[in-house]
């Protein structure tokens, strides 16, 4: 599949990156405050609000069993879904745009694999005609 010289620069990459996490500003999706979702190797998945420095941890990436992220074709919104190990409600986190959800998920996917230490990819994308979002 990969030499090994391109297997030593893929972990080169991958080591680097479990030093830096990465904030992204959500707004007011779902929520009554603005959050910023913030993903990292120590931060795991967590969230902090607008005026607030504190981060509230949502989940850790080995407890991520499935990513999925679905278009909403009636206003291009995305939705971005994980099944946590242990909880019988799903994560879900609503977008302004389905590429920005796409984008979350292969990060979160690309985290899950190089933690979990996986080669396999835990995500889909649907585009689903019939959602929509309340």
């Amino acid at each position: 599949m990969f030499g090994i010289g391109n297997k030593k620069r893929i972990h080169a990459i991958l080591a680097i990156l479990k030093f830096f996490f990465y904030t992204f500003f959500l707004g007011q999706v779902e929520w009554s405050v603005p959050i910023s979702l913030v993903l990292g190797p120590s931060d795991g998945i967590s969230y902090r609000t607008q005026n607030s420095t504190e981060l509230t941890k949502m989940t850790t990436f080995e407890n991520v069993l499935s990513i999925s992220t679905t278009k909403v074709n009636s206003d291009d919104r995305g939705i971005l879904k994980l099944m946590i190990a242990g909880s019988s409600e799903t994560l879900t986190l609503k977008f302004p745009s389905f590429s920005e959800a796409n984008d979350i998920a292969i990060l979160i996917d690309g985290y899950c694999m190089f933690i979990n230490k996986s080669t396999h990819s835990i995500w889909r994308s649907i585009v689903d005609e019939q959602s929509s979002i309340s």
